[in-house]
């Protein structure tokens, strides 16, 4: 082989490899961007669950209150009508049972508040 035929042989390979080197570069600049797109992503898709789970806390605490306040509610209504009843009359049998029913509300309302009971609304 002359000298001329490995000069141009040995410039179509340095061409070669310097093509290589700048698709191989080519494709790391792109894999860093799309690395970087999936980073932005992620994140986004991270403070976006945050968000969603602090709603569905704040939902199901505003649930839970707002039955306890019914429960209370109620009780203070039973209460209510016991003190009238005792006031009224003596510790006759009904007195009894509506302590009873009223001893009862304040369980439930405990144990609700202690999330002991189900999730009855």
């Amino acid at each position: 082989m002359t000298e001329a035929a490995e000069r141009s042989i040995l410039a179509e390979l340095e061409r070669a490899e310097l093509d290589a080197r700048e698709r191989r570069l080519a494709a790391q600049a792109e894999a860093d961007r799309l690395v970087e797109s999936a980073r932005i992503a992620i994140d986004e898709l991270e403070a976006g669950l945050d968000a969603r789970i602090d709603e569905a806390i704040a939902v199901l605490r505003s649930d839970v209150l707002e039955r306890a306040d019914r429960e209370v509610a109620a009780i203070e209504r039973e209460h209510a009508a016991l003190d009238r009843a005792v006031a009224g009359t003596s510790a006759s049998g009904r007195d009894r049972a509506g302590r009873a029913r009223f001893d009862a509300a304040v369980a439930a309302v405990v144990a609700a508040v202690l999330g002991e009971a189900g999730s009855a609304g």
